[in-house]
């Protein structure tokens, strides 16, 4: 089924940015410098931990023995599904987008203004707001994410693998989606089988705008492939009860 549907949303330097080149499946893992742990420091480690376990049950001891020892029963809650989309910035913070002094449109910067909300960096998202306006190319953009000390990942041939990534780690990115504009990807979602692409537009903030997956890759590389996130730790997932008092 192809077009473009909705997805209801709840109310609720030294910094150099670089492309994220991803090879193949059977490429081997390359790693850091190896981690040596002497017998010694692990034998420290684990006496440590040793002398943590019996203080703490010391100290349980004490608790029971200075209360009612009555059994409490409780049962374990299945787990929700994974909340959907992945970076599910709440509608109360989706920002629209704003004309600039020039007369344009900032969908770029409102796009960005969304990414960096979505991954707890308000102060940086107001004071981008705040600056920044106006038409803007991923070069410009990856100039001014350099000058102010972000850590960013991006990619300019629309490669599908990096959109994994970015909702697999649940930061979304800001990508060009549709013609001369920018949105926030806020990650892939499931429906009846398939796979969408859920998109947050700043044009019209409020909701997310779903697209099968494969039409949604090949429109993106019609549109210039870009795609950027800022690697900062994303929003924690949606509080759950795991358990209940029988």
């Amino acid at each position: 089924m192809g077009g473009v549907q909705e997805l209801a949303t709840p109310t609720a330097g030294p910094h150099q940015g670089h492309e994220l080149h991803l090879g193949a499946p059977n490429d081997p893992c390359v790693c850091g410098p190896a981690l040596v742990v002497t017998v010694n420091s692990f034998s420290n480690e684990l006496n440590m931990i040793h002398k943590q376990l019996i203080s703490a049950c010391a100290l349980m001891l004490l608790v029971v023995a200075g209360c009612d020892s009555g059994v409490v029963n409780v049962r374990a809650l299945p787990t929700p599904e994974p909340e959907q989309p992945p970076a599910n910035l709440p509608v109360q913070l989706h920002q629209r987008n704003w004309t600039g002094s020039l007369g344009q449109g900032s969908c770029v910067h409102a796009s960005l203004v969304n990414h960096l909300r979505w991954l707890n960096r308000f102060e940086l998202g107001e004071r981008w707001r705040a600056t920044y306006a106006d038409g803007e190319w991923d070069s410009r953009l990856r100039d001014r994410l350099d000058a102010a000390g972000i850590d960013y990942s991006f990619t300019l041939k629309a490669d599908p693998r990096f959109l994994d990534w970015a909702s697999a780690t649940r930061r979304g990115a800001i990508l060009w989606w549709k013609p001369a504009h920018c949105c926030t990807f806020v990650g892939w979602i499931e429906r009846d089988g398939k796979q969408y692409a859920a998109i947050l537009d700043n044009n019209y903030p409020g909701r997310f705008e779903l697209t099968p997956r494969e039409q949604f890759i090949r429109l993106w590389a019609g549109y210039g492939g870009f795609a950027l996130t800022v690697l900062n730790d994303p929003s924690s997932s949606l509080p759950y009860q795991s358990y209940e008092v029988l």
